[in-house]
């Protein structure tokens, strides 16, 4: 059953902060991609909130240039996609390894 009035969101993104409708890297990554935000693992939308928050706080600048030479876009199973590091490279941000489903 498809609605042309409404759209169902999972909760997780608003429990780390994120609004609808989503701005900066969040919005170009998902109009990049063309990827839905459902499709994509917890930890993506983590690391994407905090580099958002770090642009808004120390205006940093940081994109979708900077997030590609740090992760590589992977996709599992029912076309679910997450980050993997690229070797070599440290996170831009910590603590973000490990998707808990927080």
């Amino acid at each position: 059953l498809i609605s042309p009035t409404w759209v169902c969101f999972p909760k997780y993104p608003f429990t780390i902060g994120l609004t609808y409708s989503f701005i900066g890297i969040n919005r170009d990554f998902f109009l990049t991609t063309q990827i839905s935000y459902i499709q994509v693992v917890h930890v993506v939308l983590r690391i994407m909130f905090w580099i958002e928050c770090l642009n808004q706080t120390h205006d940093l600048g940081l994109g979708l240039t900077e997030l590609s030479h740090v992760y590589d876009l992977s996709t599992f199973g029912n076309s679910r996609f997450l980050f993997k590091f690229k070797s070599g490279k440290p996170p831009l941000v910590l603590k973000t390894k490990d998707n808990d489903g927080a």
